[in-house]
């Protein structure tokens, strides 16, 4: 067999857009015919006896419980990313706008003052800036996904949700059910 890879051009095989289809489809049956494959093998009797793991009500719950938590936690890293663009842009903007030069109209025409940057203007603009960054900042760390991998893992294990994390769950985190409910009719015994 790797005498008839040999027989087909290295370079051929490297380039895919210079193989036509006979080339393609030769390359194709010698690497499938090159495969090893195997059977199953038959179950044997220690696996037979293991029962099957089902998904229980409670485990339904835990990952139900688990997708509203990255949903909650995806949402609010992605508000503290946008509090700090938002602040981080309203800041510049503040501090641009304080630094221009002022026009004043006056009886001789307009004039142009340029008095440098004021320095209230330079403050307000710092303030807007570290308030609202603090505060998207705040928010990318109460909501870092170390602690979102620490509350998973402890819901996956039964414990309960701390209360404020519980309460910031709103049921618009739940609407894609984990167990889709399925409509059973029961016949009675005759």
């Amino acid at each position: 067999m790797y005498f008839l890879f040999r027989l087909l051009a290295v370079s051929d095989l490297l380039s895919f857009y210079s193989m036509n289809s006979k080339q393609l489809l030769l390359a194709g049956l010698l690497l499938s015919a090159s495969a090893t494959t195997y059977a199953q093998r038959p179950a044997d009797a220690d696996s037979l006896a293991r029962p099957l793991a089902v998904a229980t009500l409670s485990t339904a719950a835990a990952e139900d419980t688990v997708q509203a938590l990255n949903l909650l936690y995806a949402r609010r890293r992605m508000g503290g990313i946008s509090w700090m663009l938002g602040g981080t842009l309203g800041g510049v903007r503040t501090l641009t706008a304080a630094s221009q030069p002022t026009t004043i109209n006056t009886s001789y025409g307009p004039m142009t003052i340029d008095d440098g940057a004021s320095a209230g203007g330079l403050l307000a603009g710092a303030g807007v800036m570290l308030l609202v960054d603090g505060y998207g900042l705040s928010k990318l760390v109460r909501f870092s996904r170390g602690k979102q991998m620490a509350l998973t893992a402890a819901v996956r294990a039964g414990q309960p949700l701390p209360p404020d994390v519980r309460r910031r769950l709103k049921s618009r985190f739940f609407t894609q059910p984990i167990v889709p409910y399925k409509a059973v009719t029961y016949k009675s015994a005759p």
